[in-house]
């Protein structure tokens, strides 16, 4: 079995802009890698203004990704 440590996975995803928190092999061959942003701030969603303080966090979302190395994956 292979084992590839978190800057391996983040260079195989290729999303410079996410940080792994923790992965998980799950049942039939998936990886569930939790992840967060590293980006200071956002745009508003209705006026386009940048916001650089949270008002809190939204819900946590499931996205499928690219497979890798014949595993489903999926961002959380």
């Amino acid at each position: 079995m292979m084992t590839f440590d978190n800057d391996t996975i983040q260079a195989l995803l290729n999303l410079p802009d996410l940080a792994i928190e923790r992965v998980v092999l799950g049942e039939r061959k998936t990886l569930r890698i939790d992840v967060h942003s590293t980006l200071e701030g956002t745009q508003c969603h209705r006026c386009g203004k940048p916001i650089h303080h949270a008002y809190g966090l939204g819900n946590e979302i499931e996205l499928r990704h690219l497979p890798l190395l014949e595993y489903r994956v999926l961002l959380i």
